[in-house]
Order: C-alpha cells, then structure tokens, then sequence
C-alpha cells in the first residue's frame, strides 16, 4: 500500500479513536451523573424534553446513532483495504467469498459516500453547539481539502529521498515448432 494512504488511514484511525473515545469514555459519562441542578443550568436546553438522559439515550440520539454508524462503515471500509483482504488472501466461507479481492476493496470505498452523508447529519445535529457556523462540516473539508492539496508534495519528498527505477519492457513473438502458439519473451532492461 502507499506510504501516504497508510499515514491517512492511520491519521483517521487515532482520530476515531480520540474523538469517539472521549465521548464515550469523559463526555457522556460525566452527563449521566451530573447533578440535576448542574444538569438544569447547563445543557438541559440541549436535549429535547430537558430530562437528564440516560447512557443509553445519548447514544439514541442522531448524533449518537451517526457517530456509530459511520465508526461501523468505516471500520469495514478498512477492513477491507488490509492487504490480506485486497490481494484475496483470506478465504472465507460461501456467503462471504465474494467479499475479498480488489473489487470489493474498491466498491467498500464507495461507502465512504455514506460517511460523508452521516458526517453532514451529525454535525448538523450537534448537542452542545448552537450556532450554525459551527455546525457545519466547513471545518472537516478544510482538513481534508489540505491533507489532499498537500500529498502530491509528500510524493515529491518521497521520490526525492528513495527515487524509484524506470523499467522498461519489451514483448517479442516468436514462431517455433514445439510451441502450439505464438509466444512472448520478455525483455526487461533498465533505461
């Protein structure tokens, strides 16, 4: 796999990491045992019936039920971009064998079409956040509008310090009587 992929796919692995684990593990905790005058004075407002929810009513809302699904799709999407799924080493059982090689590498990233659509609804329906300017996902394409203007120069860095051989190839058709078919030679020099 390329080296700039790997450094994305990692970047969005620690991302999801952070970001949902924080959530899960600081944010919503600390919003199912806040007090109930705590709970009233400040994010009551947010929440439509202004109770204090439970755990599980957190994760129900739109904002709980997107960031799920979208770690789900792109846990999948990943899974299988790993080398062991794209290059059909894995061998799994009849309903699932057509779910390796690179076809379904390349359709599984077609999911992240979804994600980008689950990403719109959950910031749209942040908690804690009131005004629209900062619920929208202006802040998530400037990120990847950089990282993607700034790859081609990763390259350029990359080619710099290990530069790659140009090969060149060559096919000959040759005629002979032991062979029932023409066949070719390849000829691979260096330039």
């Amino acid at each position: 796999m390329d080296f700039a992929i790997q450094v994305v796919a990692i970047a969005i692995v620690l991302g999801i990491f952070l970001h949902g684990g924080l959530h899960v593990t600081c944010d919503f905790p600390r919003i199912v045992k806040a007090s109930p005058a705590t709970f009233d004075n400040s994010i009551a407002v947010d929440f439509h019936d202004h109770r204090k929810p439970s755990y599980g009513q957190i994760l129900e809302t739109p904002v709980g039920a997107t960031g799920i699904l979208m770690v789900i799709i792109m846990f999948f999407a990943m899974l299988l971009a790993t080398h062991w799924f794209r290059r059909n080493l894995v061998k799994l059982p009849w309903p699932f064998h057509r779910m390796t090689g690179f076809n379904a590498f390349w359709y599984s990233h077609h999911l992240f079409i979804i994600v980008y659509v689950l990403l719109i609804v959950h910031s749209m329906e942040l908690i804690l956040t009131h005004s629209w300017r900062q619920k929208t996902v202006r802040p998530f394409f400037k990120l990847h509008l950089y990282i993607s203007s700034h790859s081609p120069l990763m390259y350029i860095c990359i080619n710099c310090i290990n530069p790659v051989p140009f090969i060149k190839e060559r096919c000959h058709f040759v005629m002979s009587d032991s062979l029932s078919q023409n066949s070719c030679i390849w000829s691979i020099f260096d330039l």
